[in-house]
């Protein structure tokens, strides 16, 4: 017999009472172990345990702190990571900024990219201190860190690794299969925020010092990016970093732009340059890498041409910038060593970054 509509409330409203009261259990329970009430005051702490803030990267990150960093798809955040993992085991300056060096070790939980391609990015990048670098590769599998047997392996491991960085890479990847009855997924602040205290319990317990985790962004792009999904991910972390590509360089993969901000950071928006050989970013400024990009132009215009030809015949084809900066870009290629004089001629430079600038022009050229 079929229910009436005063029965069928009844029995909703009993199920809503039950799922309340069960989660105001797990709450309890979770937090069966409550923090303690303070009985020191301002002056005590300041002088009792105070410390300098100490920078990891200077301008960038302070040590002990949670950063994420936000960038589009396929623009470069993985290779990004393995710039700062450089950075930390060799003690180099990332985009130019020091380093705090490292006492322990690095931890990559690379959730995205192949493991082999992973590895060969790795080597190509010239990493010296390779062995303190403890990657943990989980592209296809399930990494259900709200698990508490999970918990205990990831902390168990963080120890035994003494590992002082820890970098997952990226973190939407922990969303995946997260338990809620009210769904949401990304787009959850409360699923956002559970992750966030989950990470930040992990990293205490784990005893790491240093969290950074790559997020992809939303719809919007450029300086006015954010991250996907909840606001929550621009919330629980101390600093936010930014990396975009705005405009096509041949032959330099793109002009990446990168800012900062968060507490005690406002790093203004600055030009990267990327080596394709060997993934390595370089800080310069707007103007240069713009101008790289016409001088690039030129370069692969001149080897369409046969590698020799006339100024006028360079500046007549389409190089896709303004003919009033023709005379400029020109000079700062020869500047450069990438074209030369013969004569009343033009002629390309014979060397490798020259080949390489003009390699990439026809590979644009053929997946175009």
């Amino acid at each position: 017999m079929a229910k009436s509509y005063d029965e069928e409330l009844a029995e909703f409203a009993q199920r809503q009472e039950v799922r309340a009261k069960y989660a105001e259990m797990k709450a309890i329970a979770e937090a069966a172990t409550l923090v303690p009430v303070p009985t020191r005051n301002l002056e005590q702490e300041l002088a009792e345990d105070y410390k300098e803030p100490v920078w990891r990267i200077r301008n960038l990150h302070i040590a002990s702190s949670f950063t994420t960093i936000t960038a589009a798809k396929k623009t470069g955040k993985s290779t990004l990571m393995l710039n700062l993992i450089r950075s930390l085991v060799d003690g180099v300056p990332f985009l130019g900024e020091p380093v705090l060096p490292l006492v322990g070790n690095v931890g990559y939980l690379n959730m995205e990219l192949d493991p082999n391609v992973w590895r060969r990015w790795a080597k190509e990048i010239g990493i010296e201190h390779a062995k303190r670098i403890k990657p943990w590769h989980l592209r296809g599998e399930r990494f259900p860190i709200y698990h508490p047997e999970l918990q205990k392996r990831m902390v168990e491991w963080l120890k035994a690794e003494e590992i002082e960085v820890l970098i997952i890479d990226p973190g939407h990847r922990l969303l995946r299969g997260w338990p809620t009855p009210n769904g949401g997924g990304e787009n959850s602040n409360d699923i956002v925020a559970a992750v966030c205290q989950k990470l930040q319990e992990i990293k205490r317990e784990g005893e790491v010092v240093d969290l950074f985790v790559p997020l992809h962004t939303g719809h919007a792009s450029g300086e006015h990016q954010h991250t996907r999904g909840a606001i929550m991910w621009q919330d629980d972390p101390d600093h936010l970093w930014n990396l975009w590509s705005k405009e096509v360089v041949k032959g330099d993969g793109g002009v990446r732009h990168f800012n900062a901000e968060g507490r005690d950071v406002d790093f203004q928006t600055t030009g990267i340059k990327y080596d394709k050989t060997t993934h390595r970013y370089e800080p310069a400024s707007i103007e240069y890498m713009q101008n790289t990009g016409r001088v690039h132009s030129v370069v692969i215009a001149l080897s369409k041409l046969g590698g020799t030809a006339s100024t006028r015949d360079v500046r007549a084809r389409k190089l896709g910038f303004a003919n009033d900066l023709f005379t400029g870009v020109l000079q700062d290629a020869k500047e450069r060593g990438l074209i030369v004089t013969e004569g009343s001629a033009l002629k390309l430079a014979d060397t490798e970054e020259v080949r390489k600038i003009v390699m990439f022009g026809d590979h644009e050229k053929e997946v175009e």
